[in-house]
């Protein structure tokens, strides 16, 4: 038992082989040799108790050891073993265990614990005990002499001979060919191994099978992905085999996920009736769901799946998929070739998200680089829902909607749109990859001249801006104004004092910066905060008119200080843009449009710089 070989380890005893592969004492073991193991217990019990050694003798009904598979009992015994060693001491070249501890130092790891990992097992793992007794597998095509044990002097010839066969006619080959075939005469003095190889060794060949046999995939592979058991399997079996082989790893990188598991943190088991089929929800809620679920997890530790969380990911979804939907809507008459403009003559505003997307694009490239991809997932439904959905988009309706078709400010937000777009898709492929190629179709027409796929482009390459440091800071000045005054308009609107913000009109009092920034914006200033009308006034806080809100908006510098007042319009809606105006349009045949929509439609159309 393996008490008895701890004991024998303890004591520096020897390791006899003493049994053969019927459990059968071997001839030369004294008082049992030639007896079956269960058999030879008698004789040793009677032996003990001639020579007055046997304390006690009583049967125990116990369970081990017995096969965990038959239930059977076994037992144990020493036999010859065959080793991959570790460390080789005086030898003249480099030890396997030191070539893979350089080979884990250049080998990058997502995420970086993994590291640790594996160079810790590396360290501590003993020599590795490759043969295995079973009666399937992979042959050790070796052959052993009858009474030493020792290898056949042309072993190497001989296994490149089995190999052969093997290719041509299976596995077979080796457990069916009688050794006669093999070895003529020297089958007398010479039987095959009968032992055969480590699963792991196997699976830990596949970089030579696999990426050493097939000149498009290349070798050392980019990346190898697995569970995170896998540092003491398939990663480790690959690399050890590798570094014998090649003097490196067969791969670039290690990537390690986490297991499924349910809502509540439990292992998915059918006892347990939580397990989430993945093609259940394919069927229900569509790939691209499941893998924005995968995406947007983080994999380094357990990946929660339940309905629940579905029901969030398919709104996230929703969300992506309605940005997707409402850039392409408003880009159905836009065509680059044609109306496109240089960013020097887009509108202050367009510009600034021009500079946002370019953030979110080397946050999301880098987040790809690095596989983080929940990361990158986070990013981009930050940037749909909060960069344009609630700001950029929110904004740019009033100009895409009222501004004459082919103006240069409608033009402007399509330049903007049309590269968000773009970057958008490409950004949003290797997750969402039915939808990025559907949206990509409806990009480039369906003719046969300029049908492609998103998965045949590079990522997209943003136009330069000039002064684009600063132009982010003001605006980011401006944008943390607009949702302080937002922020008060809620209520209203919640009480029932506004229909909407276009109800409102503002009156803003600042001095210094603050009030160079808002008069510098003009008329357009009412379109950042979706008001009718939007004053500024160079007051100072101990002039400012009673019941006025003091806005602390953070920023740089220490941020602004502007007092707001609030109030309904006195002028009337225009049934074409919604703005309350004071002023009518002259046309007879339509006398209810306002003056900017007169102007947008029949005139040379309203100036507009900012927004």
């Amino acid at each position: 038992g393996v008490e008895d070989h701890q004991v024998g380890l303890r004591y520096r005893l020897s390791v006899d082989h003493l049994m053969d592969d019927r459990a059968v004492f071997l001839p030369e073991v004294p008082l049992v040799g030639g007896l079956k193991v269960w058999a030879a217990n008698a004789v040793l019990v009677e032996a003990l108790a001639a020579r007055e050694r046997l304390l006690a003798h009583v049967p125990l009904q116990h369970s081990y050891p017995h096969c965990w598979r038959h239930k059977t009992p076994i037992i144990f015994r020493a036999t010859p073993q065959w080793f991959i060693v570790m460390d080789a001491p005086g030898a003249e070249r480099p030890a396997l265990r030191s070539l893979s501890q350089k080979a884990v130092a250049e080998t990058r790891f997502y995420p970086a614990w993994g590291h640790a990992r594996l160079s810790a097992m590396i360290d501590n793992r003993p020599d590795w005990c490759v043969s295995r007794q079973r009666a399937w597998g992979v042959p050790i095509p070796f052959f052993v002499h009858r009474q030493t044990g020792a290898l056949h002097p042309e072993t190497s010839a001989l296994a490149e001979k089995v190999a052969l066969a093997v290719e041509t006619q299976g596995i077979e080959a080796w457990f069916s060919t009688p050794a006669e075939s093999w070895l003529g005469a020297d089958a007398e003095a010479y039987r095959p191994l009968t032992d055969t190889l480590d699963v792991w060794f196997d699976s830990g060949s596949t970089h030579a099978t696999v990426l050493g046999q097939r000149p498009e995939l290349g070798f050392p592979a980019d990346l190898y992905l697995e569970g995170s058991d896998q540092h003491r399997g398939w990663f480790q079996s690959s690399l050890l085999t590798s570094v014998a082989l090649n003097g490196h790893a067969p791969y670039r990188a290690l990537l390690t996920h986490g297991f499924v598991v349910d809502g509540q943190g439990r292992k998915m088991s059918k006892s347990l009736g939580n397990v989430v089929v993945p093609q259940t929800v394919m069927k229900e809620l569509g790939a691209d769901n499941l893998r924005l679920w995968v995406a947007s997890t983080d994999y380094s530790g357990e990946l929660c799946l339940s309905k629940e969380i579905l029901d969030r990911v398919v709104e996230a979804y929703r969300r992506l998929r309605n940005t997707l939907r409402f850039l392409l809507a408003n880009l159905a008459d836009f065509d680059p070739r044609r109306d496109a403009l240089a960013p020097e003559s887009w509108l202050t505003l367009d510009r600034y998200a021009l500079a946002l997307t370019r953030e979110v694009d080397e946050t999301v490239r880098k987040g790809y680089d690095q596989n983080e991809f929940h990361q990158v997932t986070q990013r981009l439904l930050t940037f749909c829902s909060e960069d344009l959905g609630a700001f950029y988009l929110d904004i740019l309706k009033d100009r895409l909607y009222t501004a004459g078709k082919a103006s240069r400010s409608r033009r402007a937000a399509q330049n903007a749109l049309w590269h968000i777009t773009q970057a958008l898709t490409r950004w949003l492929a290797p997750v969402l990859t039915f939808t990025a190629e559907e949206v990509w179709a409806t990009l480039q027409g369906k003719t046969p001249e300029t049908a492609s796929s998103v998965f045949l482009e590079q990522w997209h390459v943003l136009p330069a801006l000039a002064g684009e440091a600063a132009l982010r800071s003001d605006w980011d000045q401006l944008r943390a104004l607009r949702e302080q005054v937002r922020k008060h308009l809620e209520p209203l609107r919640a009480a029932g004092a506004l229909g909407s913000s276009l109800q409102a009109e503002v009156t803003l009092h600042a001095q210094g910066a603050p009030l160079q920034a808002l008069q510098a914006m003009g008329d357009d200033l009412r379109f950042l905060f979706i008001t009718s009308q939007a004053r500024v006034s160079s007051r100072s806080m101990p002039d400012w008119p009673e019941g006025t809100l003091s806005l602390e908006v953070p920023g740089a510098g220490g941020g602004w200080q502007v007092g707001l007042q609030i109030a309904l319009t006195q002028g009337t809606k225009c049934p074409r843009c919604w703005h309350y105006r004071s002023v009518r349009g002259t046309l007879p045949d339509h006398p209810d449009l306002c003056d900017r929509c007169t102007c947008n439609l029949f005139g040379a159309g309203e100036e507009r710089q900012h927004a």
